[in-house]
């Protein structure tokens, strides 16, 4: 999650989507176009904070479920970053954001 938000603070929607699950529903170009349709309605990232952490192990890893308080320079937002490690390689993917603002 720290990665994530320190790409979106840069404006590195292509950096960001790449810590995404690519799927042929979702590649990362769909993500990359989310990620800067977001920025222009709420604006640069200011700053955000972690307010609650869910964690749920399931046979195939384990998901993290943080709500993200966020401030923007246009809006603040509520976001939930759905985070998951596969037990078969170990590495971490973001399997969905979704942002909750009067902005959007």
């Amino acid at each position: 999650v720290t990665r994530y938000y320190a790409a979106i603070k840069k404006q590195d929607f292509e950096g960001a989507a790449h810590m995404f699950t690519e799927t042929h529903n979702q590649p990362n170009a769909l993500w990359v176009g989310q990620l800067q349709d977001n920025h222009e309605k709420l604006g640069e990232l200011e700053k955000y904070r972690i307010s609650d952490t869910v964690v749920n192990t399931v046979f195939s890893g384990t998901r993290y479920i943080f709500r993200v308080k966020t401030t923007y320079s246009k809006h603040a937002a509520t976001e939930t970053v759905v985070v998951f490690e596969s037990v078969s390689d170990g590495e971490f993917y973001i399997e969905n954001v979704q942002v909750r603002s009067r902005g959007m």
